[in-house]
């Protein structure tokens, strides 16, 4: 992540519900560039790691509930990416598409952003 205080310090004045369209942005990018992933490596690298933060800057701002699956998804975010840097590519690439577009749906959702 380039400049992670700056992005952090703006990303904290959002309102809840675009901070989790934010985040949902991200994971439909991972589901995008991974169907590629071994020509877009810095880009999944870079977007995993910045949806790892952002979990954890909104999880105290939310109920139990939706902290605990975020906290799911950025156990299995830093699963794919650890192993994603040791095998030079992402596991299950299929898998990483399919769930990180599912994840962006009911983000977007529970965001009051779709319907």
């Amino acid at each position: 992540m380039r400049n992670r205080n700056a992005i952090q310090k703006r990303f904290l004045k959002e309102p809840l519900p675009v901070k989790l369209g934010h985040l949902a942005s991200n994971l439909s990018r991972i589901s995008f560039f991974s169907q590629a992933s071994n020509k877009n490596r810095q880009i999944i690298n870079d977007v995993l790691e910045e949806s790892k933060f952002f979990i954890e800057w909104i999880a105290p701002q939310t109920n139990v509930e939706l902290a605990e699956w975020l906290a799911q998804i950025q156990i299995k975010l830093a699963l794919w990416q650890l192993n994603w840097q040791r095998q030079k590519q992402l596991p299950q690439t299929r898998t990483v598409s399919v769930l990180t577009k599912q994840w962006s749906s009911q983000l977007l959702k529970r965001a009051g952003l779709l319907k």
